[in-house]
């Protein structure tokens, strides 16, 4: 899948940290998350760690473009009408 999900706290500041496991091994890279009260809310997703080692590897050998996850939603603003 293009996301890992994780119950340690994600806060703002923390996004785009490294995940790792019990022995120290990247698991994945925080994505960032919005909530109401704008902090952890017992629920975080990491971009896998086997993902990001192929984009920077084609980073590295100067390929031009790779496939981003998308989750399919649009999001646009609203007013009061």
């Amino acid at each position: 899948g293009y996301f890992v999900q994780t119950d340690a706290p994600i806060n703002p500041g923390n996004s785009g940290g490294a995940l790792v496991d019990m022995a120290g091994r990247l698991v994945g890279i925080n994505t960032q998350i919005v909530t109401r009260s704008g902090g952890s809310n017992g629920i975080g997703f990491a971009v896998p760690a086997n993902l990001v080692a192929r984009v920077v590897a084609q980073a590295e050998a100067g390929e031009a473009s790779f496939i981003r996850p998308w989750a399919g939603i649009d999001v646009q603003p609203i007013d009061a009408d």
